[in-house]
């Protein structure tokens, strides 16, 4: 598990190297650097690309270990699916917040 966490963090950074390179056009603004429009829009579309792949990740996660509590004991399964529901929800929810956050930088002025 944790390789994968060194993969994701290293295709993170080089996904943001990637991008500030391609959008990058910094403005000296105040004695202060501002990031462009479209380097910021470029990092919102990245974050929820990253955050969806987070979600299905912890959504298959989670539905491998609700399966593997039912096979243990199955007596538990609609205790077990109420509290499968609302991790559901829940990690669904993040990936929703982060669509709305991309859909304000790209409509909102």
């Amino acid at each position: 598990m944790s390789r994968i966490i060194i993969i994701t963090t290293i295709l993170v950074i080089l996904s943001f190297f990637i991008l500030a390179t391609a959008f990058g056009e910094t403005t000296l603004k105040d004695s202060s650097y501002v990031l462009s429009d479209k380097l910021f829009k470029a990092i919102g579309v990245a974050g929820l690309g990253f955050a969806a792949g987070a979600g299905a990740i912890g959504i298959g996660l989670l539905s491998k270990s609700f399966i593997e509590g039912i096979y243990r004991n199955p007596e538990t399964t609609n205790k077990m699916l109420v509290w499968y529901f609302i991790a559901f929800a829940l990690i669904e929810a993040q990936v929703l917040y982060t669509l709305f956050f991309v859909f304000q930088l790209f409509f909102a002025k």
